[in-house]
């Protein structure tokens, strides 16, 4: 072969053997393509249980996103084994390497950090403790599954978080109904392990269990009497055998919870416990006022049995984080608790937590039992009332509420306890969907106010058993949940999310709503319910007909319910609530009575020309009406867009609609209101219309009300406030019938005035808020007691240097005796227009001028319609001394008429002072407010000589008022 041949024949060879390889390179590619990711997740060895459920949730969510996941402990992982993503999970205290990480996550409790590496092929989970490390897992699940693309993990961002509140709880009304019934939420693993993995993953971190309650009478037997069997007191209670069984539940549940980083407390709430069982009465069936004799504990023995059972309970269970009692309202003495839990307390180590409820309670008495005991001792004060209402402690002044609905002086120093919150959001909110971020977040931050430490806030169905009570319509299956908590998965979310961190991103919730609804129809929802969850509150806050939460339920009644706690009316079976009319309507003051004018107290102010920052009932009304088309309008929106999980979707979507309609009821209504008051203050006819309208428009708004309700739920049981078995809106909307005939009747003594001897001249008129220079103004009069020779006329001046020019109306109605005049447009120059009215019957008949009764109506004349501005920035540091120089500068196009601060002393009960501040050279305006050790609030009014206001801060973007600390006086002693 010559040597030719021969290269050929090896440049063949060497070809075949590359063209094989690259077959084999190739195949091996297809290979490694086809083959399934991995994921790893290490955990610390022995890793707390926690860690084992974030890393279930973290395992999840790379599922999601079709990788095989691997748990595995770092002291078993081989380290040749290949993963495609790997997260590392460490607790400081499991560490082996406690410098690798350590400066990446803050020192406090329940922070933590993630990070991933250069290449993006692993992160890492860096807890400062169990529950710290849990939540990173929980972050970091969180953003895998909030990206859409297959570049998730590009995508990781680092993150460093550390808890707003200490202190983030669930205040969970145990039923009595739950625990009798073997069916009970009690006995169901299903339930504890939804409850506590919803808790967990939305991160509260205090299951705070008050009662036991019956959720028929709203009364609430000792809990000791299900828990415990003492040997000196046998009669009383459930007997041994349900006693020990129902203790080894509780102490189940503990476990449960702390599985998931949670801690539970338990505040038992009566002091006499019943002799025998606590006969429970059956949801639905029994009513709520059907007394049924009840033998309980009484007189001396009361307080031994009371000391051995705290000694026994806390004995039997070690894992219980915090333990309590109601003071006031168990309706024993302070020194009966001095007596029983503290002496109790005084002989196991002093590590317990120990936690009191403030009602009907003596503050000082509060102090002197925390005083005697070295255990660590938290106050649970009401944030408003009963109520939630308003994103900041608005219970101020003087009510006629007890002082312990708000937080009386416990804001005082030295404090000898700390404070977390008890928001009684169950008052306001019961049935409709509700989910504000922004409303959350403000609240969230006001829970450090007085030192606070977080808050205990009632769920939905707080004081209801646990299954779903709500729909009872059989021709509408929202079937997708069983238990109430499960329905409520956008209030716990929110709620517990921010008060972790209250600069949580909405993009935060939008993804659970697209979890849940689909990408397209998921941010139509989250919106829809955002401007939806303004108008329940507001309702509250507006009409503001009580405190208590059997004062008021804004989610069930017309606002018509006499004032007063719990005034009610006897119907031959049942209690139910007192019903008014429109004088019932009106007498009903705001929450906030500094940042609201309710119709009467802005009636009175605009006919006496007085010009407030406060909102307008005009102003609540068109606040109600937007977020009622905004609501609706979105949620409409995504219904067209076929939304995922169709049955939650079609739940939330009647609750919107149904809260629309709420909402535009209390919009007519309040200008129903507001117009007849007018009239009653002044007997201008045209008011009385309006009335009339706008109170039949409001009828016309809860009847469509009731139709949405009635075919959502049919009816619901609604014990605390409305007091029956089954509560219906229709029911309710049948009183407003009373409403109408009571205006038709006040038409019939409009009709009647000219005949009754005695009355005079009755001129009416209510003049318009600001007029426009240079155009002409119609002004209006009802001459409501003519004669058969009537005549109306005006005196009417533009400067005070300016004599008055006379004018007479013109009729224009004859049935409603209303007259007319229109002023020149050359006559309306910039100021304001000054007038009054006179009236006579003829030459020997009654005559009578307005300027007899009051002063000259003064109208505002100019095109300003913006409002004072502020600039104000607090002290940044501690004040303390006698007095404090507040400074504001305040901008406006038009002159400033006056500045006033307003302000009281910081504990709740005292009432706002005003003092008006000094304008300086440079556009400022100073006032040196008096202080005392208790600090004091306070905020700030402007009016400007065009008839603008405004107050600040502004209760719609922050909290209406600054603070000044208290602090403690050098004598003071701990």
């Amino acid at each position: 072969m010559s040597r030719r041949g021969q290269l050929r024949r090896e440049a063949s060879r060497t070809a075949r053997t590359i063209k094989a390889l690259l077959y084999l390179v190739l195949a091996c590619g297809a290979a490694w393509a086809q083959r399934p990711q991995k994921a790893l997740i290490v955990l610390p060895h022995n890793a707390s249980a926690p860690l084992q459920f974030g890393a279930a949730v973290l395992g999840d969510a790379l599922r999601g996103k079709g990788l095989q996941v691997n748990v595995a402990a770092q002291s078993s992982t081989d380290p040749g084994s290949s993963s495609d993503f790997e997260v590392i999970v460490e607790e400081r205290g499991s560490r082996a390497d406690k410098t690798q990480t350590s400066k990446q996550v803050p020192e406090k409790s329940e922070s933590y950090s993630v990070s991933s590496s250069p290449d993006k092929h692993a992160a890492t989970v860096d807890g400062s403790d169990a529950t710290g490390a849990m939540y990173g897992e929980f972050e970091l699940a969180e953003q895998i599954a909030g990206e859409g693309g297959s570049d998730w993990q590009e995508k990781i961002r680092a993150v460093t978080k550390s808890p707003f509140l200490e202190v983030r709880g669930v205040n969970m009304f145990l039923t009595v109904q739950d625990v009798d019934n073997a069916d009970g939420a009690f006995w169901s693993d299903d339930y504890w392990q939804k409850y506590l993995d919803m808790m967990a993953r939305d991160r509260y971190n205090f299951l705070d269990i008050h009662g036991l309650c019956d959720a028929v009478t709203l009364t609430f037997p000792n809990g000791f009497s299900y828990f415990l069997s003492l040997p000196d007191f046998p009669e009383v209670g459930v007997g041994t055998e349900l006693a020990i069984k129902n203790l080894a539940r509780f102490r189940q549940v503990i476990r449960m919870a702390a599985d998931r980083g949670i801690k539970v407390g338990y505040m038992n709430y009566e002091a006499p416990p019943p002799i025998g069982p606590w006969k429970t009465r059956r949801l639905g069936v029994d009513e709520r006022w059907q007394e049924v004799p009840q033998q309980v504990l009484e007189g001396p023995r009361l307080t031994q049995y009371t000391r051995e059972a705290v000694l026994s309970f806390l004995k039997q269970l070690p894992g219980l984080w915090m333990f309590g009692f109601r003071v006031g309202e168990s309706g024993q003495p302070e020194d009966f608790y001095q007596k029983t839990y503290m002496a109790a307390l005084a002989q196991l180590p002093p590590t317990q937590r120990v936690y009191l409820r403030t009602w009907i309670a003596d503050p000082q008495k509060v102090r002197e039992l925390a005083a005697s005991t070295k255990n660590p001792i938290y106050l649970e004060p009401k944030y408003n009332g009963e109520q939630l209402g308003l994103p900041y402690q608005a219970t101020l002044g003087g009510r006629r509420y007890p002082p312990s609905g708000s937080y009386e002086n416990y804001t005082d120093k030295p404090q000898n306890y700390s404070i977390i919150w008890q928001i009684r959001a169950h008052g306001t909110h019961r049935v409709f969907y509700w989910g504000s971020p922004e409303f959350a977040r403000r609240t969230v931050r006001t829970c450090k106010f007085g030192d606070g430490v977080g808050f205990s806030m009632e769920p939905m169905e707080a004081y209801m058993t646990a299954a779903d009570y709500l729909h009872n319509n059989p021709s509408t299956d929202h079937g997708f949940y069983k238990w109430m908590v499960e329905r409520e998965w956008v209030w716990h979310l929110i709620w517990g999310r921010t008060a972790y961190d209250p600069d949580v991103p909405d993009q935060v919730f939008v993804d659970e709503f697209v979890r849940h609804f689909g990408a397209q129809a998921g941010p139509l929802v989250f919106r829809a319910l955002a401007e939806s969850s303004k108008i329940v509150p507001f309702v509250y806050a507006y009409h503001n007909i009580g405190m208590d939460h059997q004062d008021f339920a804004p989610e069930f009644e017309n606002g018509d319910h006499a004032f007063g706690a719990r005034s009610r009316l006897w119907q031959g079976d049942r209690l139910a609530p007192y019903g008014g009319n429109n004088d019932d309507f009106l007498r009903v003051n705001t929450l906030d009575r500094t940042a609201m004018a309710s119709p009467a107290t802005y009636v009175d102010d605009a006919l006496n020309g007085t010009v407030t920052g406060k909102m307008t009932p005009f102003e609540a009304a068109a606040y109600l009406d937007a977020a009622a088309s905004k609501s609706e309008g979105e949620i409409a929106q995504a219904a067209k867009l076929s939304p995922e999980s169709p049955k939650n979707f079609e739940c939330i979507r009647m609750d919107v609609d149904a809260v629309a309609w709420l909402g535009r009821y209390y919009r007519d209504r309040i200008l129903s209101a507001t117009h007849l008051k007018f009239y009653e203050d002044t007997y201008d006819h045209p008011q009385l219309a309006q009335a009339y309208e706008y109170m039949q428009r409001a009828t016309k708004d809860w009847d469509q009300l009731s139709d949405i309700t009635e075919q959502h739920f049919g009816f619901v049981p609604e014990y605390i406030r409305m007091g029956v078995r089954q509560f219906r809106w229709r029911d309710e909307g049948r009183s407003l019938g009373v409403d109408l005939d009571q205006l038709n009747n006040l038409e019939t003594a409009f009709q009647r005035l000219p005949q009754q001897e005695g009355l005079g001249v009755i001129l009416g008129h209510v003049p318009q808020v600001k007029i426009e220079p240079g155009k002409p103004v119609v002004l209006e009069a009802t001459y409501a007691t003519p004669s058969d020779d009537p005549h109306v006329y005006i005196f009417f001046r533009n400067s005070p240097q300016a004599g008055f020019s006379k004018l007479d109306l013109n009729p224009v109605d004859k049935a409603a005796r209303t007259w007319m005049v229109t002023i020149p447009a050359d006559q309306v120059i910039p100021g304001f227009l000054e007038y009054y009215f006179g009236a006579n019957s003829g030459r020997w008949g009654d005559n009578d001028e307005t300027i007899s009764h009051r002063p000259p109506f003064r109208v505002p004349a100019n095109r300003a319609t913006s409002k004072p501005v502020f600039s104000y920035t607090p002290p940044s540091t501690n004040v303390t001394g006698n007095s404090v120089k507040l400074r504001v500068k305040v901008d406006d196009s038009s002159v400033i008429k006056s500045v006033y601060v307003y302000y009281k002393l910081l504990p709740a009960q005292y009432e706002w002072l005003r003092m008006e501040m000094h304008s300086t050279e440079d556009g400022g305006y100073t006032a040196a407010v008096p202080l005392t050790p208790e600090g004091i609030l306070y905020y700030f009014e402007a009016v400007d000589e065009s008839g603008n206001a405004a107050n600040y801060p502004n209760f719609l973007e922050q909290t209406p008022y600054f603070a000044i600390d208290s602090w403690a006086p050098p004598s003071a002693s701990r």
